[in-house]
């Protein structure tokens, strides 16, 4: 049990020094670049199906239509 221990604490010392290079600093960056697109992806998409529903609700259609719903997260895709 010790062992284990010891090996996962060695593990994350590793980590923290390879975070602290030039390749781990990088690494951060583009993870942090990466998080960013894919959460203004994912806020865009929620925009546009919110925005042709709302359209589709004006021109009629019943809330409760599933196919409604459907179109509205295909037509969507930014």
């Amino acid at each position: 049990m010790e062992h284990a221990k010891a090996k996962k604490a060695k593990g994350k010392a590793a980590a923290k020094a390879f975070m602290k290079t030039e390749q781990g600093k990088t690494l951060k960056r583009a993870s942090g670049i990466a998080g960013a697109t894919a959460f203004a992806y994912t806020n865009n998409f929620g925009i546009g199906a919110s925005d042709v529903y709302s359209e589709l609700l004006e021109q009629g259609i019943d809330p409760s239509d599933f196919d409604a719903k459907m179109s509205a997260l295909a037509t969507a895709v930014p």
